[in-house]
């Protein structure tokens, strides 16, 4: 497991990845307009929450992670979408890097990825067993909206859990209630603190230890400078000893735009720290380093970015060609051996084309030949490809009444994304609808019949959802 994103890390465990320009993962977003780079500057890739402090180091107190397996339309379902936020897709290539977590924008509410089931703890921490190799997922999740959460209190037990502390000078919480001695409520209070530790404390991967003290009582009163570790602890000690529930998260900043790719590139100099306190009913998070996306090294070359766009294409259109790439791949091929074959030149001319020539025609022949194969078997059978089911039909057609059509060129995937920013009420449902159509599109299976009411239940929600926010629109009768 990488230093730093286990179940324990110690204070100053980033220090040795914080120079590391290594690549760990590459994450596109799946949508135009709100979703752009520059109108997401706070992003940030959420991995595993902490809660337990003591001796210098952050643990889990609770290490038992359930495992959650695929709902009926095919997805990892993870949380309840709360129409509070912005929803967010997000496409993530991860590097074997040593840790088995996985990495998305908070918070999460659905993956997708190639596994019997993803493990899950109580602190929303997402992993899958035995992730040693490279691989891809896409991640669905609703950002922070800045305004109140769903107004459930923690219970007693809980609220105990993130509150505990062990023993501390008085000196750290008197600190604490100077700092925020005009704070009026909670939320005041912690952006406050947040606030103080941000324009008053350095930012420095030179880390070293100059006294016995506890490592947080160090930073706050002897060092005053630190990595991104001892910022979210200080915070996270100080709003506890204030009876705020806190926890520290490790995860990553946005990482370094690619503009030849459209991703951005996360690599392990990215690694940060931040805090989650609940406030107003949700997690909030808080992040008190001075630490900038763009401190923690130079930018990479414009030939590094270049190079980087290269090998992900090299991953997405070679090593991870999904079956919808080698069918279109193979059509053109295809086509274009019907304009060449006039034109073909005699075999002794043939003969004379690189070696390498030989074997792509040959490759492009397979295909040809699988692609052909493929068609005779599903026309001896009757088969053909579904035409648009008639639930996302209907939901298109209601999304059209409100000015909602897709772009040319754009995805069902990056649409149902635009479209949770435009209806908010209509996202849950609506992503539904459209994981379902890509399935029975893509699949051509029919649905079973946990699919089928789920799709008529989705279909209903959100042609009500719509009618609510037009009064005038009275959704027609339906058959899936």
């Amino acid at each position: 497991m990488l230093t730093g994103f286990s179940d324990r890390v110690e204070l100053g465990a980033f220090g040795d990845i914080e120079t590391d320009a290594t690549v760990v993962m590459r994450v596109r977003l799946l949508g135009p307009g709100l979703l752009a780079p520059e109108r997401l500057p706070g992003l940030r890739w959420r991995g595993l929450a902490l809660d337990r402090y003591a001796g210098g180091a952050w643990t889990s107190s609770r290490r038992e992670r359930a495992a959650v397996r695929r709902s009926p339309l095919g997805r990892f379902e993870l949380a309840p979408f709360r129409g509070t936020g912005p929803v967010v897709m997000q496409e993530v290539y991860l590097e074997p890097f040593g840790a088995d977590v996985l990495f998305a924008a908070p918070r999460v509410l659905a993956v997708e990825l190639r596994a019997d089931a993803v493990l899950v703890d109580d602190m929303a921490g997402v992993s899958v067993p035995n992730a040693a190799a490279r691989f891809r997922y896409v991640a669905e999740s609703e950002l922070e909206s800045g305004g109140a959460g769903d107004v459930r209190p923690l219970d007693d037990e809980t609220r105990a859990r993130y509150l505990e502390l062990p023993p501390l000078p008085p000196r750290v919480r008197s600190l604490a209630l100077e700092i925020t001695a005009s704070a009026r409520e909670p939320r005041e209070a912690a952006r406050a603190l947040a606030a103080h530790l941000a324009s008053r404390y350095r930012y420095t991967l030179a880390l070293g230890r100059a006294t016995s003290l506890d490592p947080v009582e160090e930073f706050l009163f002897v060092q005053r400078a630190g990595n991104c570790e001892y910022f979210a602890a200080a915070l996270a000690v100080m709003l506890r000893s204030l009876d705020v529930p806190a926890r520290v998260v490790n995860g990553f900043q946005r990482g370094e735009w690619n503009p030849y790719g459209g991703y951005f590139m996360v690599r392990l100099l990215d690694a940060h720290s931040w805090v989650e306190a609940y406030l107003d009913g949700a997690w909030v998070t808080l992040d008190p380093s001075p630490r900038g996306a763009a401190d923690a090294a130079g930018a990479p070359a414009e030939v590094a970015l270049y190079l980087d766009a290269l090998r992900v294409r090299w991953y997405r259109y070679i090593v991870n060609w999904s079956l919808q790439d080698q069918v279109m791949t193979a059509l053109r091929v295809r086509e274009a051996a019907l304009v060449w074959r006039p034109r073909a030149p005699a075999l002794a001319e043939w003969r004379r084309l690189p070696p390498g020539i030989h074997v792509l025609l040959a490759l492009s022949a397979m295909t040809a030949a699988l692609l052909w194969w493929t068609r005779r078997s599903r026309a001896a059978t009757g088969r053909r490809a579904p035409a648009m089911p008639a639930f996302y039909g209907r939901a298109l057609a209601a999304l059209a009444r409100r000015g909602l059509v897709p772009a040319a060129g754009e995805t069902a995937r990056e649409f149902a994304a635009r479209v949770a920013g435009a209806v908010p009420a209509g996202a849950a449902s609506f992503v539904a609808l459209t994981t379902a159509y890509e399935r029975l599109r893509f699949g051509a299976t029919p649905p079973s019949e946990d699919e089928a009411r789920l799709i008529q239940r989705s279909d209903t929600e959100l042609l009500h959802q719509l009618a609510a926010l037009h009064p005038r629109y009275n959704p027609a009768s339906r058959t899936l």
